[in-house]
């Protein structure tokens, strides 16, 4: 009874009881108490309420099909910090198998097949430069590079900033960004930046 066939017809990633309801023929009540079986055996998975993927799909899914996940599991949010430098060519330090985003709610972490999708919290004050790219919230790696630093700095981040490639980072939209941060957090980094400067 509980089959991906039906679903498997729906032309998206991941979906919700909508289109699940329209791809089985069914109505919403019925769709949910579907979803919810299927969930107990396995046959879906609930990566948080109205918002389902078939696990047969994850094995084919892209980084940037994993990005958009992690954008709809958790709102507001941003991928940034490992995740971000990496989609960017800034670092070869990331594992596959995790997606490290930024959100306004309280830090959280879900499973979702084999990968890890992992929320760090930030105020307000400091989410922000982040862009949509083809679908997906991401942070420009000047912005990652800060929200590594800002979480390092409080001890709430494990950063490994060994292999970054600083050469190629926007240091005038760094400083751009770094003006918006708390003077203590600004001292910090200009000390970061003289310990990284080439002689």
């Amino acid at each position: 009874m509980y089959s991906e066939s039906r679903l498997s017809l729906l032309d998206k990633p991941f979906w919700g009881l909508e289109e699940a309801s329209s791809a089985l023929g069914l109505s919403r009540e019925a769709t949910r108490v579907y979803l919810c079986r299927a969930a107990a055996k396995g046959v879906v998975l609930r990566v948080r309420r109205n918002l389902y993927v078939l696990p047969s799909a994850l094995k084919h899914f892209s980084e940037e099909q994993y990005f958009a996940l992690a954008n709809q599991a958790v709102t507001p949010s941003y991928i940034s910090l490992g995740s971000a430098l990496s989609h960017h060519g800034f670092t070869t330090q990331m594992p596959q198998d995790l997606v490290e985003s930024i959100s306004t709610l309280r830090g959280r972490e879900r499973r979702v097949g084999s990968v890890t999708l992992r929320y760090f919290f930030l105020r307000k004050p400091v989410f922000f430069s982040f862009q949509k790219q083809g679908g997906v919230f991401i942070a420009s790696p000047e912005k990652a590079l800060l929200d590594a630093l800002y979480l390092r700095r409080y001890g709430r981040y494990a950063f490994e900033d060994g292999d970054l490639d600083l050469e190629r980072f926007s240091w005038e939209r760094f400083d751009a960004m770094l003006k918006q941060y708390p003077r203590m957090f600004q001292r910090y980094v200009h000390r970061w930046r003289d310990l990284h400067e080439k002689p």
